[in-house]
């Protein structure tokens, strides 16, 4: 069913039928995109299991809207890289760059960077904003 294995973007629910949860996970792996993916389980053990398993990006347990602001968007395989939204998505804008100054500098201009943290544990100075 091409239904089970495009991304559609649009309001349907394919159901396919198993009999286990490893031919269930292999049913839901078998497609060349993965943005997200929704199982309903009471049992923590199954759930950490099966989405540790899945080949998607998102993953809803007992929950069909997983969209948020706080949570990192995105998806595995051709459903694209990178995140949007929280901090990681941010990451995805900026260019890292290491700067190590040495104990004898420090000692030696009384150096002390003015920086804070922000919500979401990035380090902000005057010009920077260091990871």
């Amino acid at each position: 069913m091409i239904i089970c294995s495009e991304e559609t973007f649009g309001p349907v629910a394919p159901l396919i039928r198993f009999n286990t949860e490893e031919e269930a996970i292999a049913v839901g792996n078998d497609t060349s995109s993965g943005l997200a993916g929704y199982f309903f389980s009471q049992d923590m053990s199954q759930i950490w299991r099966v989405a540790e398993a899945m080949d998607v990006g998102m993953i809803g347990v007992n929950e069909g809207i997983i969209s948020s602001e706080i949570a990192p968007f995105g998806g595995w395989k051709q459903s694209g890289l990178g995140r949007e939204g929280s901090k990681y998505g941010i990451e995805e804008y900026l260019e890292i760059k290491y700067i190590c100054l040495g104990e004898s500098l420090n000692r030696k201009t009384n150096l002390r960077l003015k920086e804070h943290l922000d919500p979401t544990g990035y380090v902000y100075t005057d010009n920077y904003i260091y990871i």
